[in-house]
């Protein structure tokens, strides 16, 4: 009985070991993915950021040049 016990013991014992491994595992995995998905997304933000700044600025010189041409100060 006691042999048996023992197996039961280290059988959990390894178990555990085992399932803290695949635990430690699965959390490095989603936090590479979501370090790839913030890269994503400021690389995105970046891009938009400048996109709209390019917009304003169209936008501006078009304002510019409308009243310049009906003559508004």
């Amino acid at each position: 009985m006691r042999v048996l016990g023992d197996k039961h013991t280290n059988l959990v014992g390894d178990f555990e070991k085992n399932y803290k491994s695949f635990e430690n595992e699965t959390e490095q995995y989603y936090n590479d993915i979501l370090e790839k998905w913030k890269e994503v997304v400021k690389e995105k933000i970046v891009r938009y950021r400048q996109y709209y700044d390019e917009m304003l600025c169209q936008s501006n010189n078009s304002i510019e040049e409308l009243h310049h041409i009906i003559g508004v100060n």
